[in-house]
């Protein structure tokens, strides 16, 4: 039997897609043993409990704004940590990263929705919650190596 390019790819892509969402990207601790986030558990529990498609967009879209609250509060709280010169230069980086992340969003929208098939709406949120999970994770690495400094 023949395999298609694109079956591989897709299939491929699953297996990515369902690795992001079971291992996520952990922070490391100083005794290197991956610490799960409280959003990410609370992600893992949703998709246990509710698998289905369906089921899967709703926890990825719930940690996708969770992701973006903890963002935005770390965002606050590094304000308050840096120094001007610092923190100018972080403002016109959150602001750059706006428009990449807007502009990553519009480019996945569209090659996911060109996909074929409904397992294709978790992969898009899951890779759209994925871009605010890793500037939330930066920014909290920014803020405890602030505070180690001090």
């Amino acid at each position: 039997m023949i395999i298609s390019n694109r079956s591989r790819l897709i299939g491929c892509a699953i297996v990515l897609a369902a690795h992001a969402m079971l291992v996520g990207s952990p922070q490391l601790r100083a005794d290197d043993k991956p610490e799960e986030h409280p959003i990410d558990r609370t992600l893992r529990v949703a998709i246990d409990a509710e698998p289905s498609t369906m089921g899967m967009v709703q926890a990825l879209s719930a940690a996708n704004e969770a992701w973006d609250k903890e963002m935005n509060q770390v965002y606050q709280r590094l304000k308050q940590k840096m120094q001007p010169s610092e923190w100018e230069a972080m403002v016109n980086a959150q602001r750059a990263w706006i428009n990449y992340r807007d502009a990553q969003i519009t480019a996945l929208q569209r090659f996911y929705g060109n996909m074929e098939g409904t397992m294709w709406r978790p992969v898009a949120t899951e890779s759209i919650m994925q871009l605010t999970r890793d500037r939330a994770r930066f920014l909290l690495d920014l803020e405890s190596m602030l505070e180690e400094g001090d």
